[in-house]
């Protein structure tokens, strides 16, 4: 079976959680066939203060920063992805980076200039000087789709629709499916929104640059209006569509994927619930 990891600082707490809440998981539909689909939430006793809510969501992902975080940019330009960009050219190239980007690429000649590049890349993005095309979007899930319901309205669908949005917070994540596998680098755009009744959090990709086609992450907090003895349900939901998936026999191990996922959302839940713990 392929064994598919989602690597992330959530996967390495400890194995005796402190954090004693039931969590359920649940797979949800699956809207296409390179799609994993989970949902899972826990019942936290009592409300919990929207200034704890976004200091502890989300879990992955961190504000897009000036520089490149030094423990990042170790992995990114590891021996292996660095082999990897130095062999990068317009004809050929592990990277998903626009052809005008590769042309650019294939004429750094030196380390440093590739490394330069390649952060200059994302900055790029971030000040709307390069626009995700046709192709990079074909399997970005849109608002018709109709694939979230709890937070479903009019902030989520320019999250989905317009990206990127000109408002919302540019964010950045870090992680290595495998270790087989480069690490990937994820730039997404996140806003904090009411919708249904529901507090939420969702988080949308713009680009990666390995493997990913596109992640939707939403978060719903709804807390029951039982004055006497008030509970808040904390819930996430990712849909991950994976350029892996798109070969038959990769399809035919997808349930290995589908468990990873499962896993990553059950120990982000973990970690909002110590989050909590620690902020009450």
């Amino acid at each position: 079976m392929l064994k598919f990891i989602f690597v992330s600082a959530a996967l390495f707490l400890a194995s005796a959680q402190i954090f004693a809440a039931e969590i359920s998981i649940e797979r949800m539909r699956e809207n296409h066939d390179q799609e994993i689909a989970t949902r899972g939430s826990f019942v936290w006793d009592g409300i919990v203060a929207e200034k704890t809510l976004k200091a502890c969501i989300p879990q992955e992902s961190i504000p897009f920063p000036q520089t490149l975080p030094k423990e990042w940019e170790a992995k990114i330009f590891d021996e292996s992805p660095m082999e990897a960009l130095m062999k990068c050219t317009r004809r050929d190239c592990a990277f998903n980076f626009s052809p005008k980007e590769l042309a650019q690429l294939e004429k750094a000649k030196s380390p440093d200039e590739r490394k330069k590049l390649y952060w200059e890349f994302y900055k790029r993005r971030v000040a709307h000087k390069e626009k995700t095309d046709d192709e990079s979007a074909r399997l970005f899930i849109r608002s018709k789709d109709k694939a979230f319901a709890d937070c479903d309205g009019a902030e989520f669908h320019k999250l989905l629709d317009q990206r990127p949005v000109a408002n919302p917070t540019y964010r950045l994540s870090h992680i290595q499916y495998n270790p087989r596998m480069r690490p990937t680098t994820r730039l997404l755009q996140g806003e904090w929104f009411s919708a249904n009744g529901n507090l939420c959090y969702a988080e949308s990709l713009l680009f990666s640059d390995h493997y990913d086609a596109e992640r939707i992450e939403v978060w719903s907090v709804k807390t029951d209006p039982n004055k006497s003895k008030p509970k808040t349900k904390i819930q996430l939901q990712i849909r991950h569509r994976v350029d892996l998936l798109n070969t038959w026999l990769r399809r035919l191990n997808k349930e290995g994927v589908r468990v990873e996922l499962d896993d990553l959302i059950k120990s982000q839940l973990e970690q909002v619930g110590e989050c909590f713990k620690k902020k009450h």
